[in-house]
């Protein structure tokens, strides 16, 4: 079959390092009766391969971290946090991660049925993945739910077609600063400041400063604290893993200083959003 890699091939290879979360259409009818065969999100290790010569389905990859590599046009580009590769059926795609770095996004695969891609051939755009990120994250929660309450499925799949058509159908108009946003999202165990935002953005601290107080009412520190307290939330509902480790997870070296700021943020302790404790 040859390597991905080297050139376009058959190959489905996911790898060892490569934890997925799925969602398929027998699991949640509200997929099938839009035209969705499956949802997902894969944090693809350093041997993720992908090809299909003549994929009978559309597919859109909307990375949310990381970076991997595309094939569009038969050549290899780039595809990093913001951007979203969409493929009509019938057209050679292929994507990988580079062999070094490990690469995050969001995926799904439509019908030609049911979904119209206006462009023949595969392309990147620039897009906000996080509505989609999260709508299938909703959407895996509630079909592991006990006991299961097929209404809440079909409201989440509902919402993670909706937030994929809005993929496939938006322009390039996104948050001038989701870039900067993306890569904290990615890295939220590492020591941010203002100084260092600023140098990842290659903006000057003031202007972002003004920048963030004008397109999301709030300070560049203050948003990369809701990002923190956001995915520490998620891990709390969704995982065991302990609160210290949580806290960890998204910066804080100090278990005490991570429930005082949780508290702050939500309103209660980070034990109160256990699921055992609801």
């Amino acid at each position: 079959m040859g390597e991905l890699h080297h050139r376009l091939c058959e190959l489905h290879q996911i790898g060892n390092d490569t934890p997925e979360r799925m969602v398929h259409d027998v699991a949640a009818p509200g997929l099938l009766a839009r035209g969705v065969r499956v949802m997902g999100i894969s944090d693809a290790g350093t041997d993720y391969r992908m090809g299909r010569l003549d994929p009978p389905y559309h597919h859109v990859l909307a990375c949310f971290g990381g970076s991997g590599r595309v094939w569009i046009d038969g050549n290899w580009t780039r595809c990093t946090a913001g951007s979203a590769y969409i493929t009509p059926a019938g057209a050679p795609m292929g994507f990988e991660t580079d062999g070094r770095h490990r690469w995050q996004f969001a995926w799904a695969y439509l019908s030609p049925q049911h979904w119209e891609i206006a462009q023949p051939l595969p392309y990147l755009r620039s897009i906000d993945p996080r509505q989609l990120v999260t709508a299938i994250e909703g959407l895996y929660r509630e079909v592991a739910a006990t006991p299961l309450d097929i209404s809440l499925v079909d409201a989440w799949a509902q919402l993670a077609c909706s937030h994929a058509g809005r993929i496939i159908a938006a322009g390039d108009q996104r948050d001038p600063l989701w870039q900067l946003w993306a890569k904290v999202d990615a890295r939220l165990n590492e020591h941010w400041s203002l100084d260092k935002l600023s140098a990842e953005s290659a903006i000057a601290p003031e202007a972002l400063r003004r920048l963030c107080q004008r397109t999301i009412h709030r300070s560049p520190m203050r948003q990369v604290t809701d990002l923190r307290m956001r995915r520490a939330k998620m891990l709390l509902e969704s995982t065991p893993v302990k609160i210290f480790s949580v806290a960890q997870s998204v910066g804080y070296e100090n278990v005490f200083a991570f429930s005082a700021a949780f508290k702050r943020w939500s309103g209660k302790p980070p034990s109160e959003c256990r699921p055992t404790s609801q």
